[in-house]
């Protein structure tokens, strides 16, 4: 008897979901009451009746002081466990009566009973009754008020159901109840062309990427889209895609708030001059304007922000032209001097001749080529002098010097000893991880070393290579230390990292842990590019949203089981693993796309996350994010010795006893660009902000206190 109060708050979460698989010798049930005899009740469970036998030893639970009944009564809701005799007969060992677990939403209350919708979400719920009592216990990781209950959001309710089908409440747990709700889907005119032909050239089977930008010091988030460009069949070996004609130009959109956006491509001057691949936007020159790097086959152009609206493009005056096939860029002060220096990823020594056939000898067949028929490319790293110019370091930092097939690119200080680090994720190769370890000789003082293999991130958990394509940093499991997520092809399983620590002095070390937090069976049939761990539902973890779709076009004739388009993948993280919640997002998230790039930011300043897509021959969309309920907060950095986007800054949220981290950085993710602004989940409980603490890097440290939530809250380093 004295156990009744614990066992009735745990039962519906943790029998109703134990099966006799789960745990050997022990059956659970759930149920109906539909017959009762005097010793067995019968239940509806499903499409079936099970009978369950009752003896001198079932212990009978009801109520929330746990009393124990002798009356069952047809209609009661029955969950329970016990010993499974013969294949239509349990004997109970524990049942408990009309105690429920169930998602509600309060609509209103009197401080004693409340008005509530059952289900889980606004499409599905049903009106319903719940009744507080002075027992009942309101908690989201820690203790609440009902007084700050929020009106509208989806939780948790353990308890009674009474005779009048009220809820009589044990327990009310916010933290379990988060629902993602169906995003809105806000389709641009901006239609991706690459230019296919019947030679399968590499470069259009891996374009191109989103930037979201403030280029105009609004406060609202702008979008830039990189487009492909008209290619021959045949195209002539180093010959230039032509990016005249104004299908294949590059987009830029400014946002004009309430959900439109103006085509401003011509007026800014940003249309592009090559075959398009990737963008990455920050300040590099530190006069409050965003600038706009974008990377392409053949070259990568520099557009500086003059302030006006417009922009000049100065790549080959300031030294960072490249050359090559660039991808994937990220802005970043590798060397503490405050001002961005510039890493990009390059992919492959290609070219358009020789013209090399791939797949089985049918036109319908012919596939693209396995980038491993192609050496691979060392990357480029570009020291930021100041005025405008910038130096060529990649041979003589390091990053230059270790050839990869690279794809996305994502900083943080994964060893936090205060100087920013770069991953490559790498296609068909080895990934890459480049520690910055400071007081390299020559200029800049810089120095890199690739350490993908020690630390563990080079293979996956067979120790195979696998098709690094999007990537990103993101402290999963909340202890303060960044896990770093790459994905990959169908059947190749997306890697997730986790952090172990470091091994005899040397650098951090991490382990492939994609099975035990569920990403290894979630995604063994996908194929991903765009990527982030953001928190979409506001409930302070890192979820992880993924833009999908094979890179074969015709790859359903050879493996049906493969798509190559695919529907957006959502997977929500439950406290360091991770389940779908894909479905609660809605009908156009589901919708299959060749998608590629993908940007994530707040575009509509309402403190969730949106998405931006681009999929290959289709329109761009705005994926806005719906989802209420929970607080939020979003730091701002203004830099003043650090550089002035504070990229490269790790910002420290504790809310409520709980810390959270996030790098500054507009890199990770695929050829894309996201929003500079630092964004935290804080949970329902979440009105109140106990610290905000920014390490800069100059190496100042910052703290505020007693700050609100539901904000944009803009800090300015300390002169």
């Amino acid at each position: 008897m004295k156990y009744g109060v614990a066992i009735s708050v745990l039962a519906a979460f943790l029998w109703a979901a134990l099966s006799a698989q789960e745990r050997a010798g022990v059956s659970s049930f759930s149920g109906i009451v539909a017959a009762v005899g005097g010793d067995w009740v019968e239940l509806k469970t499903g499409p079936g009746v099970e009978r369950i036998q009752i003896g001198p030893k079932t212990n009978v639970w009801k109520g929330e002081d746990g009393m124990a009944v002798s009356v069952i009564h047809v209609g009661d809701e029955v969950t329970g466990r016990g010993v499974r005799e013969v294949p239509d007969r349990i004997v109970a060992s524990e049942m408990w009566v009309n105690i429920v677990s169930l998602d509600i939403a309060i609509v209103k209350w009197n401080g004693t009973e409340a008005e509530v919708r059952v289900g889980q979400n606004d499409q599905s719920s049903k009106p319903g009754r719940m009744r507080l009592t002075e027992k009942t216990a309101f908690t989201s990781g820690r203790p609440v008020s009902a007084e700050k209950l929020p009106l509208g959001q989806f939780m948790r309710v353990v308890g009674l159901r009474l005779d009048d089908g009220t809820i009589q409440a044990t327990r009310v747990l916010i933290e379990d109840a988060a629902r993602i709700q169906p995003f809105e889907a806000v389709e641009f005119a901006f239609v991706h062309d690459a230019s296919k032909v019947s030679r399968k050239y590499l470069p259009e089977s891996v374009a191109g990427g989103v930037a979201l930008l403030d280029y105009d010091g609004d406060g609202l988030l702008d979008v830039y889209f990189v487009n492909g460009a008209a290619v021959r069949d045949p195209m002539p070996k180093v010959a230039r895609a032509d990016k005249s004609a104004a299908k294949y130009w590059n987009r830029l959109y400014r946002n004009l708030g309430g959900g439109k956006f103006e085509d401003v491509t011509e007026r800014a001057g940003v249309k592009g001059a090559w075959y398009g691949m990737g963008a990455a936007a920050a300040d590099f020159d530190n006069d409050g304007h965003v600038d706009l790097y974008v990377t392409g086959f053949g070259g990568n152009e520099l557009f500086r922000n003059r302030g006006d609206g417009t922009f000049e493009e100065i790549g080959e005056a300031a030294g960072v032209r490249g050359g090559g096939w660039s991808t994937g860029a990220a802005w970043v002060d590798v060397d503490g001097d405050g001002k961005l220096d510039l890493a990009v990823a390059r992919y492959a020594k290609w070219d358009y001749e020789p013209d090399i056939w791939c797949g089985p000898k049918q036109a319908e067949l012919r596939s693209y080529c396995n980038p491993e028929q192609f050496p691979a490319e060392t990357h480029l790293l570009f020291r930021n002098l100041g005025g405008g110019k910038f130096a060529d370091v990649s041979k003589e930092s390091g990053f230059g010097t270790a050839p990869g097939r690279g794809l996305g690119v994502a900083i943080a200080d994964f060893d936090q000893d205060g100087r920013i680090d770069i991953a490559v994720a790498n296609d068909a190769a080895p990934q890459q991880l480049f520690r910055n370890v400071g007081g390299g000789s020559g200029l800049g003082g810089v120095k890199f070393t690739e350490v993908g293999f020690d630390s563990n991130i080079a293979y996956d958990d067979n120790g195979r290579v696998f098709s690094g394509m999007g990537i990103d940093w993101g402290d999963v499991d909340g202890d303060g230390r960044d896990e770093l997520v790459v994905n990959a092809l169908a059947q190749q399983r997306y890697a997730l990292f986790r952090w172990t620590g470091g091994k005899g002095g040397g650098p951090a070390a991490f382990e492939y842990a994609s099975a035990e937090t569920g990403l290894a069976t979630l995604s063994r049939n996908h194929s991903g590019w765009g990527m982030k761990l953001a928190d979409m539902d506001n409930d302070g973890r890192v979820d992880l949203v993924t833009a999908q779709g094979h890179v074969m076009d015709n790859i359903e004739r050879t493996q049906p089981a493969v798509k190559y388009r695919e529907s957006m993948a959502l997977w929500r993280n439950a406290g360091g693993k991770f389940v779908n919640a894909s479905g609660e997002a809605g009908a156009a998230w589901l919708q299959p796309r060749a998608a590629r790039g993908a940007a994530f930011g707040d575009l509509d300043n309402d403190g969730l996350v949106d998405v931006v897509v681009l999929a290959q021959g289709e329109h761009a969309v705005w994926f806005r994010n719906r989802t209420v309920g929970n607080h939020w907060l979003m730091v701002k950095l203004v830099g003043s010795a650090s550089n002035r986007d504070g990229i490269g800054a790790r910002v420290r949220v504790r809310s409520g006893g709980r810390d959270q981290w996030r790098t500054v950085s507009t890199g990770g993710s695929y050829l894309s660009s996201n929003d500079v602004r630092a964004h935290f989940g804080l949970g329902a409980a979440g009105e109140d902000v106990e610290a905000v603490e920014v390490q800069w890097p100059s190496g100042r440290k910052q703290t505020v206190t007693g700050v609100k939530a539901d904000r944009i809250l803009t800090l300015r380093e300390p002169l």
